[in-house]
C-alpha cells in the first residue's frame, strides 16, 4: 500500500491501522530545503549573542551541523493526514545528543472539535516563503499569559496551507453537522482550489491525492451545502468565544475574592 503514498511515509503499522481511512494527506516535501536552511540559519543567529558569554555560542556554533541534520530530519518525518474522524500528525526527529535514538511525537485532533485553523506568516519566515499553520481545538489548549489563546497543533512549512486550512474547516463543520466527508468530496475541494483537472486515464481512489491526477470519469456530487457548513463553523467560534470569556469572568472573580479575604 505504501506505494500510492508518495508524500506519506509511513510506517507499516501505522498504514495497517490508518491506510483504508484516509481522505486526505498534506506534504512537507518541497519545503524540506527550504525549512532546513531557515531553522538553521535561526539557531546560528540565536548562538551568536552567546559567544561574548565565555565563549558559549563557539561551543553551540560546532553542533551547527548536527542540529541542521535534525532540522531535517524532523520535516522530512513528518507524516499529516486526515481521516474520516480526526487529524493525526506524526514527527520522528532525531535526539539533539547523537547516539540516543529518536523523540516520536503522535497527535491526534477530533475533527469535531476543531474551531479554526490559522495560517500565519512571520517576517523572517515570509523571507522564506514558509507559513506555520495552527489548529485550535475546542476540548483542549489554554490561555497564554498575555491573554491569547495556544494553538493544540502547529507546525511550519506545509505545503499550499491554504487548501490545508480549507479542506480542514469543511471537513470538521461537516462532522459536526453528523456527516463526514469522503475521497471524492476531497477531490471536489481540491479542483475547486487548483482548477479543473486534465483528461486522463482513471486511477484508484487514492493515489490521486497523493501527487496522481484526479480521475475526471464520475462527476463528484455536492455532500454539504457549503453555506450552512460556514454558518455551523461561525456558530462554533462564537460558542467558544463566549466559554472563554466567561472563564476569563469566573478567574477574574475568584482573584477578587482572594484577595478581599
Amino acid at each position: 500500500m505504501s506505494k500510492n503514498y508518495a508524500y506519506l511515509p509511513l510506517s507499516p503499522e501505522e498504514e495497517e491501522e490508518y491506510g483504508n481511512d484516509i481522505i486526505y494527506a498534506a506534504s512537507f516535501r518541497n519545503n524540506a530545503k527550504t525549512y532546513t536552511t531557515y531553522a538553521a540559519s535561526i539557531f546560528v543567529i540565536t548562538c551568536i549573542p552567546f559567544i561574548l558569554v565565555y565563549g558559549i555560542g563557539l561551543l553551540l556554533l560546532l553542533w551547527a551541523p548536527f542540529f541542521t541534520y535534525v532540522f531535517y530530519k524532523d520535516i522530512t518525518t513528518r507524516r499529516l493526514f486526515v481521516t474520516s474522524d480526526s487529524i493525526i500528525y506524526i514527527t520522528s526527529p532525531p535526539c539533539c545528543i547523537p547516539c540516543f535514538g529518536v523523540n516520536k511525537t503522535e497527535k491526534h485532533v477530533l475533527l469535531s472539535l476543531v474551531t479554526d485553523v490559522i495560517v500565519s506568516q512571520g517576517w523572517y519566515a515570509g523571507c522564506w516563503g514558509l507559513n506555520t499553520v495552527g489548529i485550535e481545538n475546542a476540548g483542549q489548549g489554554g490561555v497564554s499569559s498575555n491573554g491569547k489563546r495556544t494553538n493544540d497543533l502547529s507546525f511550519t512549512g506545509i505545503e499550499n496551507a491554504q487548501l490545508f486550512k480549507k479542506i480542514i474547516l469543511r471537513t470538521a463543520a461537516a462532522k459536526r453537522a453528523g456527516q463526514s466527508l469522503s475521497r471524492d468530496s476531497i477531490e471536489g475541494i481540491i479542483k475547486g482550489e487548483n482548477g479543473p483537472a486534465p483528461q486522463s486515464a482513471p486511477q484508484n481512489s487514492v493515489s490521486f491525492i497523493y501527487g496522481g491526477v484526479a480521475p475526471q470519469a464520475v462527476p463528484v456530487p455536492p455532500a454539504v451545502d457549503s453555506s450552512k457548513i460556514d454558518q455551523l463553523n461561525e456558530t462554533m467560534v462564537r460558542i467558544e468565544q463566549l466559554l472563554t470569556l466567561q472563564a476569563q469572568a469566573q478567574a477574574q472573580r475568584s482573584g477578587n475574592s482572594s484577595l478581599a479575604i
